[in-house]
């Protein structure tokens, strides 16, 4: 059975339960709907040089260190040429 395991537990959960469990994620499931449209309407950039990486922010450097990950900050200023 190649998906077995899905089909059994799927089976094993009945439609009253199935339903109240969707109705407890409903503001989640519109919250992932939401966030997985897209928008034409959005606001952009005015100039392409707006989009340019600059390195490396100080707010950066501070969650590199939280996450004790020096070298993804290395990497970063390298690849800003500092």
């Amino acid at each position: 059975m190649k998906h077995g395991i899905f089909f059994v537990r799927a089976r094993a959960i009945n439609e009253k339960d199935f339903l109240a469990r969707l109705g407890e994620q409903r503001d989640l499931a519109l919250l992932f709907k939401n966030l997985a449209t897209l928008r034409t309407d959005a606001p952009l950039f005015n100039k392409f040089e707006t989009l340019r990486w600059r390195g490396a922010t100080p707010a950066f450097a501070a969650w590199a260190d939280r996450m004790e990950a020096p070298r993804l900050l290395e990497r970063c200023e390298k690849a800003a040429g500092r």
